[in-house]
């Protein structure tokens, strides 16, 4: 067997790579978001309070610098002209072998900018906070100092890498799913409307030419009838033709009216002249609705004072058109 380091094993010694091989998993970063709170004094010197932090010596090994007791840090002046940044750092000195914190002089320059991470054969490092020295000033604040606690790319908070997964691969497959298929569905929705609105228009056309047919059969029929019928037949017809009327007036309305449209709703008045005088009769009152792909017309007659006669009522759905007529 080519035996490697196992830890915890019975009566096995262990040096340190070996014990940091087990918390290896561990991410870069500090356990609480609490943790090495900082404090501005007023002066060149920040305080820093207690904390655990987690570093890498390599892939395979991990430590764990612990801050028991508060620590104070001091800066070096501030530049004479020219501002910088200042980094306050959790670091591993992998040649000397020591952690724990440290300021990192930052480079002054017109438009200074963060020094950068070092995570390397020499050091590994979080930054906990940067601290702006403005040129020529004498003390830093509290509003000098910028908090990187909880900043991924420069610290963060400690957490197991098994549990730890890059989901912008997945949500960016998710996002460009749905872009396209919000595309395609307006694009189809768009289509289904147009079908529609073709559909709708061809079905009005039909029924107008339905109704204009059977008009003409109807009143073909009481002209092939008429000369031989009895006063007795003629009489028990007359209500028939009464009700041919109604139909008529019902699918085509009166020869002069008046018509007013409101919404869906079509109100047809009929005018009566006598002796060079205009009045209103009957009217026709004819209102249309849609629910889903079915069409609904009702056309009901009311007499001169307002009561209802009788109505038809027609339904278009599809290329089938129903018609059903009731008396009052």
């Amino acid at each position: 067997m080519n035996e490697l380091v196992a830890w915890p094993m019975d009566e096995k010694e262990y040096t340190a790579s070996g014990l940091g091989a087990a918390y290896s998993a561990r991410s870069r970063g500090i356990l609480r978001g609490t943790d090495f709170t900082a404090s501005a004094n007023g002066n060149l010197t920040v305080t820093i309070g207690v904390g655990l932090g987690c570093l890498h010596v390599n892939d395979f090994w991990a430590i764990f610098p612990v801050c028991s007791t508060a620590q104070t840090l001091t800066f070096a002046d501030s530049d004479g002209s020219l501002d910088r940044i200042d980094i306050i750092a959790l670091q591993l000195d992998k040649n000397a072998n020591t952690a724990g914190l440290e300021v990192i002089r930052g480079t002054a320059a017109a438009v200074p900018a963060y020094p950068a991470v070092r995570r390397n054969d020499d050091y590994d490092e979080i930054f906990l906070y940067a601290v702006y020295r403005t040129a020529g000033t004498t003390e830093i604040t509290a509003a000098d100092i910028t908090d990187l606690r909880l900043n991924g790319d420069y610290c963060g908070l400690m957490e197991s890498e098994l549990d730890s997964v890059d989901t912008s691969v997945m949500e960016a497959q998710i996002e460009a799913f749905i872009s396209e298929n919000e595309t395609a569905f307006a694009a189809w929705r768009q289509q289904q409307e147009q079908n529609f609105e073709t559909w709708e228009g061809n079905q009005e056309d039909s029924f107008e030419d339905w109704s204009t047919n059977q008009q003409a059969t109807f009143e073909a029929w009481v002209d092939s009838i008429r000369d031989i019928l009895d006063s007795a037949t003629a009489g028990h017809l007359q209500l028939e033709i009464d009700d041919a009327e109604i139909n008529d007036l019902l699918d085509h309305g009166f020869a002069s009216s008046v018509t007013t449209i409101n919404g869906s709703t079509i109100t047809e008045t009929e005018q009566i002249t006598e002796g060079g005088v205009t009045t209103n009769g009957r009217s026709i009152v004819t209102t249309t609705s849609q629910s889903g792909g079915i069409k609904t017309i009702t056309s009901i007659l009311y007499s001169a004072l307002g009561a209802e006669v009788a109505r038809a009522v027609t339904t278009v759905n599809g290329s089938t058109i129903t018609t059903v007529q009731t008396r009052v």
